[in-house]
Order: structure tokens, then sequence, then C-alpha cells
């Protein structure tokens, strides 16, 4: 219901007119890192990737895994997750690298390094 709310006649421009001012104002606040630095180093989620099935038990935290993503896309900017290992338990763990609007090589080099010099190649495509 709520979704069909939002996307309503009357509230559509608010909720629209209200997310491209959040865009815009990511987008400024990581225009003014990316005079400082190259790339970002963020984590993916909060903590190790789920067992199977763990995220459909508890819906707020398989939305909450997600929140460290979110900025980059909202931003419209290019990101690259990669494998950097497990927990004591053995669940997967992973970084991302963010870099700046067209800096794709940036991000592409960058994650070659480390897997090179790593070896942690996990699963996903060879750079």
């Amino acid at each position: 219901m709520l979704g069909s709310l939002v996307l309503s006649q009357d509230f559509r421009n608010d909720y629209h007119r209200k997310a491209l001012q959040v865009s815009s104002a990511l987008r400024e606040a990581f225009r003014g890192l990316f005079r400082r630095f190259d790339l970002l180093l963020s984590p993916v989620s909060p903590g190790p990737a789920y067992r199977i099935g763990e995220s459909m038990a508890d819906p707020m935290k398989a939305y909450s895994g997600d929140m460290f993503l979110v900025s980059a896309n909202l931003a419209g900017l290019p990101a690259a997750a990669l494998p950097s290992g497990a927990n004591r338990e053995g669940l997967p763990l992973g970084f991302q690298l963010v870099g700046d609007a067209f800096r794709e090589p940036t991000i592409v080099a960058a994650a070659r390094v480390y897997r090179e010099r790593t070896g942690n190649r996990g699963p996903g495509p060879e750079f």
C-alpha cells in the first residue's frame, strides 16, 4: 500500500524531488572526498555474508546488509566489491572500492593489484 501511496500523483513529485536532493548532496560529498583521494575503501556489509536462508529469517538484517552499498549507487559512482577473507566461522568478508565518475580503470587497476598481491581470488570475474 505504501508503494501505491508514493506513486500516487499527489506524492510522486514530492518524493522524486527529495530523492534528487539526496542524490545531489551525496554526489557533492563524494566530490569533496575525490579532491583528496583517488579511491575510497569501505566494507560491503556490516558483517560477514549470511548463512544460506539466514537473511530471509530477519528482514531488517537483510535490509541493513546493503547500507554500505547504497551511497555509491545513489551518487551514480562506480564501485567494485572484492572478497577479503573470512571470519572465524568461515563466512566470507568483503570490501568495496568506490571511485569518482568515469574512473573505472582506476578501480579495476587497484582491484587487480589487490588480487595479485594477496592471492585472494575468491569467486568472481578475473580482472
